[in-house]
């Protein structure tokens, strides 16, 4: 009953996810896949390809909405899980690790952005005296 109750549950945010990203809320659809995984989590063994899906969604709409430190975590979760379900050559492999760099890359950018001293004022040019 409380599988059924679960999956039920998941089926529910899956649809809701959808109709967000449909109506362009992507914080809302983030914050559904974000329960979704939750609940696939409990659903599903740590290493079923359905829970890798999960995380790939939320992956994407974390990037999206710029959690990207929490998005990075998310395609590491999924890659190992889809490494292991489809196989290190599958195609799907490839496009989340193509995604997992860039992500990463858009995390050092971002960093390196924050962490950059402010650049000093130029100092005022000396007035130039005046004709007597």
């Amino acid at each position: 009953a409380d599988a059924t109750a679960a999956a039920a549950a998941l089926e529910l945010r899956t649809a809701a996810v959808l109709v967000a990203i449909d109506a362009g809320d992507w914080g809302a659809a983030r914050t559904e896949a974000e329960a979704g995984c939750k609940l696939a989590a409990q659903l599903y063994p740590p290493s079923s390809p359905a829970l890798g899906m999960q995380l790939l969604r939320l992956a994407k709409l974390q990037a999206h909405t710029e959690r990207l430190p929490a998005a990075v975590e998310s395609w590491l979760r999924a890659l190992a899980i889809l490494r292991t379900s489809h196989g290190d050559g599958a195609r799907l492999v490839h496009e989340v690790r193509r995604d997992l760099d860039r992500t990463r890359t858009r995390t050092r950018t971002l960093t390196l952005t924050l962490t950059e001293p402010e650049p000093e004022p130029e100092p005022d040019p000396e007035p130039e005296p005046e004709p007597e």
